[in-house]
């Protein structure tokens, strides 16, 4: 599962991998993997996400998500505007 939640200019990417899902902020890949496209994005996503701790920090710009703390994220992404 592949899914692009957007929030308005901002995307976010919801990806399931064999070893759970994961909730990024897009990077500008390659050599500068984990570095947000956008830094004000970052910055929002994590004083935003701190309201929900079952969310681990992978990498800079990835949070892993519990499968019982996903309804969670998606209601806080929506209370914002988020679509998708």
């Amino acid at each position: 599962m592949f899914r692009t939640i957007t929030l308005g200019d901002w995307e976010f990417w919801l990806v399931e991998r064999p070893d759970g899902l994961y909730f990024s902020v897009p990077d500008c890949g390659g050599m500068a993997d984990s570095h947000p496209r956008v830094p004000e994005q970052l910055a929002w996503t994590e004083a935003t996400l701190a309201a929900l701790p079952a969310l681990e920090r992978v990498w800079p710009t990835t949070w892993k998500v519990p499968a019982d703390a996903l309804p969670a994220l998606e209601q806080l992404l929506q209370s914002h505007g988020a679509r998708g």
